[in-house]
C-alpha cells in the first residue's frame, strides 16, 4: 500500500471539499491528523506529514484550509472531506466498534461496495481479500473502522489453504462476497460450470465450507442463473438452505440499471424465500432515480 499517494489526496479533497475560509494555525489540525496509532501504514503517512508540511506549500494551504472546521474551539468530522485521512478520526472508528457486533468476511471484497450496507447495519469485517492491490487500499480507506491487518492482498487459493491463520480465531457470522465469473458472463453463449475461470466461487464455497458461518450473501452475473441449481446443490451439499434471485439496483434507488443475481443461504433455519420476500417489498418503498429526478 502506497501511503505517499495519500498525501496528494489529502489537498485534493481539502481544495475541492472545502471553502477559502483558513486558519493561521494547523498545530491542533496536525496533532488530530498524524496521531499515533498501532499500525505501520499509518504512522509512515502520519510522518510524512508532519515532515513535508514544513516545505510543501500546497499541503500546508491544505492544512489551513482543514483547521478553519479543525480547532481548539471546533471538530466538525461530519462535514470534513479528509476526515478519513486522518488518525483521531480512524482511532475514533475503531474504539466505536461493538465486541457483540456481528462479524462479516468479505472475499473479493474490491473497494467495499458489496460489504458497505452490512457496514452500515453494524457489521465488522473480520477479514477481506482482493487480488489488487489498489483493492485493498481502497478498502481501507472506504473502512477506516477496519485494520489493514485484517485486509488481506493475494490469491484467493492461498486465502483458503491460510484461511485459519489468517483469522487468528476472529468469529464469522457471514461471508460475502461476488467472485468475478467471466465464464458466466451473458457474452458466453456456454456458460459453462466448469469453465477454467469459474474456479473463483469454488473458493468462495471453500471459504463458506470451512469457516460455516450462520450465513452468506454471494453476488454475481445474471449468467449464472443458468447453472444456478447446480450452484445451490453444492452449497446444500456442505449444510446449507439456499435460494437466489436476479435483483436490479434501480429498484433500490441506485440509478443505475444493473442485474445482479444474488444467492442467500444459511445453516440456521431460517427462510431465504421470506428473506427475498422482504427484500422486494422494501424496492417497493423506494423511490427511482433517472438523472437526478425523483419520479413519483
Amino acid at each position: 500500500m502506497e501511503y505517499k499517494n495519500d498525501k496528494s489526496e489529502f489537498i485534493a479533497f481539502a481544495e475541492a471539499g472545502l471553502g477559502a475560509e483558513k486558519c493561521a494555525s494547523i498545530e491542533v489540525c496536525l496533532e488530530r491528523v498524524t496521531r499515533d496509532i498501532d499500525e505501520d501504514f499509518l504512522r509512515a503517512r502520519a510522518e510524512l506529514y508532519r515532515t513535508d508540511v514544513k516545505n510543501d506549500d500546497r499541503l500546508m494551504e491544505a492544512f489551513r484550509k482543514v483547521s478553519f472546521i479543525c480547532n481548539e474551539t471546533r471538530r466538525n468530522c461530519s462535514i470534513c472531506p479528509v476526515c478519513k485521512y486522518c488518525n483521531t478520526y480512524i482511532g475514533n472508528a475503531r474504539k466505536s466498534i461493538n465486541d457483540t457486533s456481528l462479524k462479516m468476511i468479505d472475499l473479493f471484497c474490491g473497494a467495499g461496495g458489496l460489504s458497505l450496507g452490512f457496514s452500515q447495519e453494524g457489521f465488522i469485517t473480520s477479514f477481506a481479500n482482493d487480488i489488487q492491490d489498489c483493492c485493498v487500499d481502497t478498502y481501507a480507506h472506504n473502512h477506516p473502522e477496519t485494520p489493514r491487518d485484517h485486509i488481506v492482498l493475494g490469491d484467493i487459493k492461498d486465502v483458503v489453504k491460510n484461511l485459519e491463520e489468517l483469522l487468528r480465531g476472529r468469529s464469522v457470522d457471514i461471508v460475502i462476497g461476488g467472485p468475478p465469473c467471466q465464464g458466466f458472463s451473458m457474452a458466453n453463449r456456454q456458460r459453462l460450470i466448469d469453465d477454467p475461470r469459474n474456479y473463483l466461487y469454488k473458493s468462495y464455497l471453500e471459504v463458506v465450507e470451512k469457516v460455516h458461518p450462520g450465513f452468506f450473501v454471494m453476488e454475481n452475473v445474471k449468467g449464472m442463473l443458468s447453472v444456478a441449481e447446480q450452484v445451490k446443490e453444492y452449497f446444500r451439499n456442505i449444510g446449507y438452505s439456499v435460494e437466489c434471485h436476479v435483483l436490479n439496483a434501480k429498484d433500490f434507488g441506485v440509478p443505475q440499471n444493473r442485474e445482479r443475481l444474488i444467492y442467500i443461504g444459511n445453516c440456521t433455519g431460517v427462510d431465504n424465500e421470506q428473506i427475498f420476500k422482504e427484500i422486494f417489498a422494501l424496492s417497493e418503498s423506494i423511490p427511482e432515480y433517472n438523472l437526478g429526478i425523483v419520479w413519483p
